[in-house]
C-alpha cells in the first residue's frame, strides 16, 4: 500500500551580467487505505543570483526546508481524526526554524463513501508552534512560542457536467485574537468532452498574523529582489486553462479524509 516519490534536479543560468543557480529536492511516502491515511512529505530549495553592475554585485540567496507527517483514522463514515506534524525554516519569511504540532477532528455531513460524488466535510484543529527567527519581529522576537485554531469547511460536488469545489477556512491565535487569517478557495470546472474541461481557480485571503515580519528596515535590493516577505492585508491568486483526463473508467478514490 505504500507509495514512495524522489525528486532532485537544478538549473544554471549565466549572462555576463547576471547569473542563477537554483537546486531543489522532494520526497514523499505515502500509504492510503480505507481505515489509516499515513503521509510523509520533505521539500528543500536553494537559490542563488548574482547581478554586476558596473563595480557594484548583488548577490540574492533563498533557502526553504519544509516537512510534514500526518497520520488521520477513519472513525465511521462520517467522522476522522488526526495528528498533524510540520517543519518549515523559510529566510523569506525571517524563519529559522519552526517546529509546529496539531490536533484535529472532521465531520463529513454526507458519507465518505459518496465522497466520489459529494464531500461537506467541517474541520477543527488546534495545535502548537515553536519559532526561532533569523531577525528580530516587528514585535521585538527572536523566538516564542504560540498556540493556534483553525476552522474550515470544504464542499465539492461533482456532476455530469463537471466540478464545483470551494473552501473555507479561518484561523488565529490564542494569545491575541486580532492576529488571525481567513482564507477562500474555489475551483470550478466544466466538461466540454469526456476527457476535456475548463477550470477557474481562485484563491483569497485575508490576513492579519504576518508575526513573523522583520523589525529591521528593508533596503530597495530586499524589496526588488524579493528578499523578505512584505507587510499586507490581503493576497489574491486566480488561474484559468484546461484539463485533460484519461485512464481507467472506474473511481480509484481511497480515502479522501483531511
Amino acid at each position: 500500500k505504500w507509495v514512495f516519490s524522489i525528486h532532485a534536479g537544478g538549473d544554471i543560468q549565466l549572462e555576463k551580467s547576471q547569473s542563477g543557480m537554483d537546486l531543489g529536492t522532494a520526497f514523499s511516502a505515502r500509504k492510503i487505505k480505507e481505515e489509516w491515511k499515513t503521509n510523509f512529505d520533505a521539500y528543500y530549495s536553494s537559490e542563488q543570483e548574482k547581478y554586476t553592475d558596473d563595480d557594484s554585485t548583488i548577490t540574492n540567496k533563498q533557502h526553504q526546508t519544509e516537512m510534514s507527517a500526518y497520520f488521520v483514522k477513519s472513525l465511521n463514515e462520517k467522522w476522522s481524526t488526526g495528528v498533524f506534524a510540520t517543519y518549515t525554516s523559510m529566510n523569506y519569511i525571517n524563519t529559522r526554524n519552526k517546529t509546529g504540532m496539531a490536533l484535529g477532528i472532521e465531520y463529513n455531513i454526507f458519507p465518505w463513501k459518496e465522497c466520489n460524488r459529494r464531500v461537506f466535510a467541517i474541520q477543527y484543529w488546534a495545535g502548537i508552534n515553536i519559532i526561532d527567527y533569523y531577525e528580530k519581529t516587528i514585535y521585538d522576537k527572536l523566538n516564542e512560542t504560540l498556540f493556534s485554531e483553525g476552522l474550515e469547511i470544504n464542499l465539492e460536488m461533482i456532476q455530469p457536467w463537471g466540478e464545483v469545489r470551494l473552501g473555507l477556512e479561518g484561523r488565529h491565535y490564542f494569545h491575541d485574537f486580532s492576529k488571525n487569517r481567513l482564507s477562500l478557495e474555489s475551483d470550478l470546472s466544466i466538461r466540454i468532452t469526456k476527457n476535456l474541461s475548463i477550470f477557474c481557480e481562485l484563491q483569497t485571503d485575508i490576513i492579519h498574523d504576518q508575526l513573523y515580519l522583520s523589525g529591521s528596515e528593508l533596503s530597495r535590493d530586499d524589496i526588488l529582489l524579493e528578499r523578505r516577505k512584505l507587510a499586507t492585508t490581503y493576497e489574491i491568486r486566480s488561474e484559468l486553462g484546461i484539463r485533460f483526463t484519461f485512464g481507467s473508467i472506474y473511481n480509484n478514490i481511497v480515502n479522501e479524509r483531511f
